[in-house]
């Protein structure tokens, strides 16, 4: 499927009242189609069933950009569900993925759509701190999703406070609405 097909398949399910919504949610935001979540996740299960994911991602990043939110949404559960992916290779996807991050509903689907953190917590904590410390303030959020979704149990708890500690978090969740 190439940029053009996904922006088309995803154009032909949006619904103006989610757009309005999506829109009133997130000003500012100006390429929302209004495509309801269950529907980009089924596009995406689509894309995993029936594309090489690795073809699919790399045309996807290829493109320069993404026409929409949505679209994006799709290339972030494709690159954190498809089963083809090694950890490596998914979290390369991801981090190719992370500068187009532009709002909190991508940042927090991606957040909870890379699941490989649950099985791979002890390797996968240091990738979160890096993240964490990064400059950009929406893979900042990523980071803390992660660290929320994946990391709340018990064990884990005082390791993921310790990473978001120094007061900033807050603040910086202000300002990114």
């Amino acid at each position: 499927m190439t940029p053009d097909e996904l922006h088309d398949r995803l154009s032909t399910l949006a619904d103006p009242a989610c757009k309005a919504f999506g829109d009133s949610l997130q000003p500012g935001v100006t390429d929302r189609l209004g495509v309801r979540m269950p529907l980009v996740r089924r596009v995406a299960r689509d894309v995993m069933r029936t594309e090489d994911v690795r073809a699919f991602l790399n045309a996807m990043l290829a493109a320069g950009g993404f026409a929409s939110q949505e679209a994006l949404m799709v290339c972030v559960i494709v690159a954190g569900g498809a089963k083809a992916l090694e950890l490596e290779e998914r979290l390369a996807f991801v981090d190719r993925l992370l500068p187009h991050m532009t709002g909190w509903a991508t940042c927090d689907l991606t957040g909870s759509a890379v699941k490989v953190f649950r099985e791979n917590r002890e390797e996968l904590i240091g990738y979160v701190g890096e993240k964490l410390a990064s400059d950009d303030p929406w893979t900042v959020r990523v980071a803390e999703v992660w660290l929320l979704e994946h990391y709340r149990d018990a064990r884990w708890t005082q390791a993921a406070l310790d990473l978001l500690g120094g007061g900033t978090s807050r603040a910086r969740a202000c300002r990114l609405g």
